[in-house]
């Protein structure tokens, strides 16, 4: 996965919530020079302006590549309806995953 790709993918959740390339340099302290050179595939973000560019989106590396891919994002039904058909063990276990990162994020680890 390029730069470019996941710039583009980027570009869309942007234009989605009606951010202009302004709004978006503003919030990940870079130039809009600079903003627009990166969707355009001239320069690159940081590490660091590229998370801030999520959490600005309110998305995750996963909602990210899910973009790249055309995949819709995963909903609880989906997760609920896959459950199903786990076997009883396996279920156990996912919820236990589920349960504890619930309780994980609740503690602000």
């Amino acid at each position: 996965m390029s730069h470019h790709q996941l710039m583009v993918a980027i570009k869309r959740r942007r234009e989605k919530l009606l951010l202009t390339q302004q709004d978006m340099a503003d919030l990940i302290g870079v130039s809009r020079r600079h903003y627009v050179r990166c969707e355009s595939g001239k320069s690159e973000l940081k590490l660091s302006q590229f998370a801030a560019a999520l959490r600005v989106l309110k998305i995750t590396y996963l909602d990210l590549a899910l973009d790249m891919m055309n995949l819709e994002p995963v909903s609880p039904e989906d997760v609920t309806a896959s459950a199903r058909t786990l076997s009883p063990t396996a279920r156990k276990s996912l919820i236990k995953f589920l349960f504890d990162n619930w309780s994980d994020k609740k503690k602000g680890a």
